[in-house]
């Protein structure tokens, strides 16, 4: 898994959850569904893509970088409705409004939500709109509504 934080460009805090590496032949159409799907998150706050440095060895320009910005994180732990400790001993559900009463809640740091947590709800929240097919590619089909990673 990556490790690791660094800030976006506007200086919000970013965690790499991962390499995204698409075949070199990809069609432009599919990328830009795809790239349109995570944009459109991070227009909620939500999942930010970079295109990744690429070494001189590999002859792809499709490798992304995807990550979540620190309020996106705790969002994500509110919207799964993850149970964490709470500073009196009980287990409560997580919400942003209360953070600072969970227990070894840090703002420095996104412990608060696993690396499994954050990659599931990465996938999950890439969804479906309208679309029955990917961009481009006929057979891969979709379904509205659904997780596009199913």
């Amino acid at each position: 898994m990556l490790q690791g934080k660094s800030t976006d460009g506007s200086g919000s805090r970013f965690t790499p959850l991962v390499v995204l590496e698409l075949v070199s032949d990809t069609k432009e159409e599919a990328i830009a569904w795809l790239l349109g799907r995570i944009r459109d998150r991070q227009q909620d706050g939500g999942w930010i893509r970079r295109p990744l440095p690429i070494s001189h060895e590999k002859d792809n320009p499709n490798i992304f970088l995807v990550g979540a910005s620190w309020q996106r994180l705790l969002s994500g732990a509110e919207d799964l409705g993850l149970f964490k400790e709470f500073n009196d001993g009980s287990m409560r559900a997580f919400t942003c409004a209360n953070k600072h009463n969970f227990k070894d809640f840090n703002e420095n740091s996104t412990d608060i939500v696993t690396t499994n947590q954050q990659l599931f709800y990465l996938l999950d929240t890439l969804r479906a709109k309208d679309e029955t097919h990917i961009p481009g590619y006929t057979q891969a089909k979709l379904y509205p509504g659904k997780s596009i990673s199913e």
